[in-house]
Order: C-alpha cells, then sequence, then structure tokens
C-alpha cells in the first residue's frame, strides 16, 4: 500500500475533505506511525474549520496578524510577490489534528529508544495528524504503558498542554484555583488540579460541563464569575474563549488575592 487517508482543509477552496495522500517516510530524526487513534480539540479545530470555510474578508477578520504581515510584505518586495505568496499560502493544503497514537512501522536512525512495533502517544502541528500514517519527530513521540490504552493515551499531549499550565501557575497543594471555562481543556486542567492537591472552583455557564467537572472532583461550580469569592484565588487560569479578551481578564483578576496567577492556558 502506497497511499493513506488523511483529513485536510484547502484554504482557497474553503473546504474540508478526507483525501488519498502518499505515506510518507521518516527522516533520520522521526519515526513513522501507523495511527490508531486521533483526538478532536473542539476548541482548536472548529477555529480552523470555521477559518477555511471563511471568506477572504472573515479570513482577515479572524486574523489580522497575518493581514498586517501582508502589508509589510506588500511595502517591501510588492503587490506581484505578495499576490503569489497569498495565493501560494491558500492553495496549500493543511493537515488537522495534533494529538494521536499508534504502533510505530519504521524508524530514523537517531531513534534511539524507539522501536518498531511499539506503541507511542505522538503530538504536534503537522505531525500528530488525523491521518492513517504519520511521520512524527523522536521528540514528540512517547512509549504507552501496557496497561494504557491507546484511547487514553491519545490524550497526552493535551494533558501535557494541563500540567505546563498548571506549572506556569504554580500551583501547590492546598492552592485555591479558578478555572474558566469548563470544556475539554478546562476539564482536564480541572484533573491536573486535583491531583496537585487544589481546591477548584469551575466559572462555566454551560449546567452540563458544570455538572462533569463535578463529578470529576471540583469542590464548587458557577456560571459566572461574579457568582464566586472575589480575591481568594492563587491562580486562575482562562480556558476559554473569548472575542473581546479583557473581559475574561478583567474576571479572572477579580477572583485574584493579591500577587496570583493568571493563565491563559495553550495561548
Amino acid at each position: 500500500m502506497t497511499d493513506m487517508k488523511a483529513l485536510l482543509r484547502f484554504p482557497g477552496e474553503r473546504k474540508i475533505a478526507l483525501v488519498d495522500c502518499p505515506i510518507p517516510s521518516p527522516d533520520k530524526n522521526a519515526v513513522l506511525v501507523q495511527t490508531t487513534v486521533s483526538l478532536i480539540s473542539p476548541g482548536t479545530e472548529f477555529s480552523q474549520v470555521k477559518q477555511t470555510t471563511a471568506s477572504l474578508i472573515q479570513k482577515a477578520w479572524q486574523r489580522p496578524d497575518l493581514v498586517a504581515l501582508t502589508l509589510r510584505t506588500l511595502g517591501s518586495e510588492g503587490a506581484t510577490r505578495t499576490i503569489d505568496r497569498v495565493n501560494n499560502r491558500l492553495n496549500q493544503p493543511l493537515p488537522m489534528g495534533y494529538c494521536a497514537a499508534g504502533i510505530i512501522k519504521a524508524t530514523g536512525e537517531n531513534a534511539d529508544g524507539l522501536s518498531v512495533g511499539q506503541r507511542v502517544a505522538i503530538a504536534g502541528m503537522g505531525h500528530a495528524n488525523h491521518a492513517q500514517w504519520n511521520t512524527v519527530p523522536i521528540n514528540l513521540a512517547c512509549p504507552i504503558p501496557e496497561t494504557l490504552s491507546d484511547q487514553k493515551a491519545a490524550f497526552a499531549t493535551l494533558y501535557a498542554l494541563a500540567l505546563h499550565a498548571m506549572r506556569q501557575g504554580e500551583t501547590a497543594i492546598g492552592d485555591r484555583i479558578a478555572i474558566i471555562g469548563a470544556g475539554l481543556i478546562g476539564q482536564l486542567v480541572a484533573q491536573v488540579g486535583k491531583a496537585a492537591g487544589a481546591h477548584i472552583e469551575i466559572i462555566e455557564p454551560n449546567a452540563f460541563r458544570r455538572d462533569i467537572a463535578q463529578q470529576n472532583g471540583a469542590h464548587a461550580c458557577f456560571g459566572t464569575a461574579s457568582q464566586a469569592a472575589a480575591n481568594t484565588c492563587d491562580a486562575v487560569y482562562i480556558c476559554a474563549p473569548a472575542k473581546g479578551a479583557d473581559r475574561l481578564i478583567d474576571a479572572a483578576t477579580r477572583l485574584c488575592r493579591d500577587r496570583a496567577n493568571i493563565v491563559c492556558v495553550g495561548d
């Protein structure tokens, strides 16, 4: 077999499609993994879908940083070169996904500690894709213990994100923390916070998500930040998007005690 299925987005054609692609080959610092499970991260991937299917004007509105870069290129390289660059970017198919698990089928010469037949959790945009096969740098592939299923191992990337956030917030045993947004990332941050011995408060307007958080060990749940006690938290973790980010920062600031930490998770 020389071809595989992969889920790609085509910004120029404004579509998402499952297409046939050639199976990649690993370089000396990578491994070739046959994917068994890939994980959908709703916030990131639904945002990518919206960007892909949006009109050119909507794309510009969603990504002002790229508009600014395009204008700088226009000034330094001229209209023709800039248009070519924009068209090249829009016509480039882009893979989706960044969390998966699978079985190593081939290794590069520098893949020490990884071997053919080994199950691994894999990570990274452009590496751990929604595809039947993936080439992954060796530092983005982690062996899966025998006691762990591929389905659970596929969450390793997101748990690493939650763990990194917890370190940024300097959360320790007995700390009081608030988590704004109880989607997938917020739920994982809450679980890591519980494992760290923290007192966890959830701020989430969706009642179903609040129920899940309580089942997973949250000590208190509120529909809005105004319902929670002010000036009490050692750290606040923002795990929700907002068109006006200031609103969430203001809500987090209200919850914080003096010298508390605010972490925008995954930003």
